[in-house]
């Protein structure tokens, strides 16, 4: 796990294919959703929450997988 990222940082921004996990806070999650769906790649996505609900209602936003973005 790499902390202490903002979503411009290169290990963010693009895709890993490597045993790594970058972590970057945030404030505002709609802000988030929003960043992460305008990324140019986006192969996968989790969520992980100590709430169950919270992260279930979340789950469904990030728009990722192996279909086109543009």
């Amino acid at each position: 796990m790499v902390s202490g990222l903002n979503d411009t940082a290169r290990l963010v921004a693009e895709e890993q294919f490597g045993p790594v996990l970058p972590i970057v806070s945030y404030t505002h999650l709609d802000a988030v959703i929003e960043t992460l769906n305008c990324q140019e790649y986006g192969l996968g996505a989790s969520v992980w929450s100590a709430d169950p609900e919270a992260a279930e209602s979340v789950a469904g936003r990030p728009q990722v997988g192996s279909w086109s973005r543009r």
